[in-house]
């Protein structure tokens, strides 16, 4: 063997050591693309298979007192089953939030609960009539949001929480801060 010449264990090992490089590198770019449909849930893979919230929206994220804003919520049914009673409920903490549908034909329903702690949650329950069937998807609903300041506070935050029942189970929520200013 000549003295400059790579002998073969070090040649085995630099073509392992470039193999390995190149699988850690497909495995990387494999899970990138799994997180990327994940995250975008694009994929029908990853797309929820129940009813839920396809689309909401807060007009306003801060509000005056004489102010007020739109929540708007859309909810998709994309199970293989039909929900005859859909609710839309809308929740918050605070009593010094009003919260009412715009469309005022909507069959709606308010609850004052007393939760364990002492803590008061204010519901706002909305009906889709007639339920969603498999794959249906509901109209836009709408609802109008104003907010009065305790006394003596210059602003607060609100915590909204929009929940989707269907035949009485929670499927799916979402959460929402509404700050209200003076």
């Amino acid at each position: 063997m000549r003295p400059g010449e790579p002998s073969k264990n070090r040649i085995l090992k630099h073509i392992t050591r470039r193999r390995l490089y190149l699988i850690i590198g497909i495995l990387a770019i494999v899970f990138l693309v799994i997180g990327y449909l994940t995250y975008t849930d694009n994929s029908p893979l990853f797309q929820k298979n129940t009813l839920y919230i396809s689309e909401s929206k807060l007009q306003k994220n801060e509000i005056s007192q004489k102010e007020n804003t739109l929540l708007k919520i859309k909810v998709n049914n994309k199970s293989g089953k039909n929900y005859e009673n859909v609710i839309v409920q809308i929740t918050t903490k605070t009593p010094r939030l009003e919260i009412s549908p715009t469309n005022k034909e909507i069959k709606t329903k308010y609850e004052n609960k007393i939760l364990q702690r002492g803590e008061h949650e204010y519901l706002l329950n909305t009906y889709i009539p007639l339920g969603l069937g498999k794959g249906e998807e509901s109209r836009l609903h709408s609802f109008e949001i104003t907010g009065n300041l305790y006394p003596g506070l210059l602003s607060m935050k609100v915590e909204i929480e929009v929940r989707i029942i269907g035949n009485g189970e929670k499927t799916d929520s979402k959460n929402f801060q509404l700050k209200i200013n003076s």
